[in-house]
C-alpha cells in the first residue's frame, strides 16, 4: 500500500465517521448520475439519501424532510442549482450545500459559491475522494 493509498483510506474513514447515519439530499436531474451518486454515498459513507430530480422537487420535499447536507447539480430544469441554493439561503437554511457541476471552466463555480451561497463546488461525476475531502474541510470549518 502506498502512502497515497494510506492517506485516501484515512480520509475515507474520517469522512465516514462524520457522515455515518446522517440524512442527505441529492438533487440531480440525470437519472444515471442520480442513481450512481446515491449508491456511492450510501455504500462509502453510511448515509441515508433522499433524492429529488430538480430544485422544485427538492424544495417540496424539504417541507417534510429533514436533511443535514444537500448536494445539488447546477443545470436542471424548472429550478436550477444556483436558484435552489439561493432560495435555501433566503429561507435561512444554514446547512452545508455542495454544488456539483460538469462545468469546469467559466463562471458557474463562482456563481454557485459567491452569488448563490454554496459551501463547496465539486466536479461531476461525484468522486469519492474529492467528496471525502470536502466533508473533512466542512468539518474543520465547523459547518455541521
Amino acid at each position: 500500500m502506498t502512502q497515497q493509498d494510506d492517506s485516501q483510506a484515512t480520509q475515507l474513514l474520517g469522512a465516514k465517521a462524520i457522515l455515518q447515519g446522517k440524512r442527505i439530499m441529492l438533487v440531480e436531474d440525470d437519472r444515471i448520475l442520480r442513481n450512481s451518486s446515491r449508491r456511492l454515498l450510501e455504500k462509502n459513507f453510511g448515509v441515508q439519501v433522499v433524492v429529488a430530480e430538480d430544485g422544485l422537487k427538492a424544495l417540496e420535499l424539504l417541507k417534510n424532510e429533514s436533511v443535514e447536507l444537500i448536494l445539488t447539480g447546477y443545470f436542471m430544469p424548472n429550478l436550477d442549482g444556483r436558484e435552489l441554493v439561493q432560495e435555501l439561503r433566503k429561507q435561512g437554511r444554514l446547512l452545508p450545500i455542495i454544488a456539483l457541476t460538469a462545468a469546469t471552466i467559466g463562471q458557474e463555480q463562482d456563481e454557485l459559491k459567491q452569488a448563490a451561497g454554496a459551501d463547496v463546488v465539486l466536479p461531476k461525476p461525484l468522486d469519492v475522494h474529492r467528496f471525502a475531502q470536502a466533508m473533512l474541510d466542512l468539518d474543520a470549518a465547523q459547518r455541521w
